[in-house]
């Protein structure tokens, strides 16, 4: 079995050998400018699904301040029910002062709210394939409490699978065959050889009625 691709190598000539060489290194060159392009893309996207949370985390606790100011978590409660306008927003929590839970919101599914039950034991970043944001909520300097949001990734696993599934389909199409294969050494001609090389197929046919010695 494995004398077998030695073997092949063995027939091809050095031109497609050459060609061999050369498809493998442009093949290799693809997919490392692929694998680039994928992680910038994943980069930036990360970078704006975590502004665009803490924007979010900002807008909310600007507007909690007069009720953490006044104690009223029926009114924080209300406010986060507005977050089901935000499928991605899995779960949302204000912390009071003292650093408990002041108010909770949990999307439809996803019952009950998994937040930790004090703001000390919050992790900010992407973790467990959520993104988990703990900000600041303050008012004139003064510490009012904290906002907490976990929101899911969805959209980044989504433009994860479609540029592999896009690399995926390209690779193909690049046909990286074998150059000792016919379609190869069709598709490795230039021009002007396939014009030449069918110009001289057809002067052949038109000679093969003199071929024949005359009686």
């Amino acid at each position: 079995m494995t004398g077998t691709p030695m073997r092949l190598l063995r027939k091809l000539s050095l031109r497609q050998k050459l060609q061999a060489v050369i498809m493998l290194t442009v093949a290799a060159a693809l997919l490392v400018a692929c694998g680039a392009l994928l992680a910038c893309d994943i980069a930036a996207l990360r970078e704006s699904i975590q502004t665009e949370t803490q924007t979010l985390a900002r807008m909310i606790g600007e507007n909690t301040t007069a009720a953490l100011s006044f104690n009223d978590p029926r009114a924080v409660s209300e406010l986060l029910e507005g977050l089901r306008a935000q499928p991605s927003i899995l779960a949302a929590c204000i912390y009071g002062k003292d650093g408990h839970v002041f108010a909770s919101y949990g999307r439809q599914g996803v019952l009950p709210p998994f937040v930790p039950s004090q703001a000390g034991d919050v992790r900010s970043g992407f973790i467990g394939g959520r993104l988990i944001l703990l900000y600041p909520v303050t008012l004139e300097g003064q510490h009012l409490g904290y906002v907490y949001l976990a929101s899911e990734l969805s959209a980044l696993r989504e433009r994860m699978a479609r540029a592999i599934g896009i690399i995926a389909t390209v690779a193909p199409e690049s046909d990286l065959r074998s150059p000792a294969s016919p379609r190869a050494n069709r598709q490795s001609r230039h021009p002007f050889q396939e014009l030449w090389h069918s110009r001289g197929q057809t002067d052949r046919r038109r000679a093969r009625p003199f071929d024949r010695p005359l009686q």
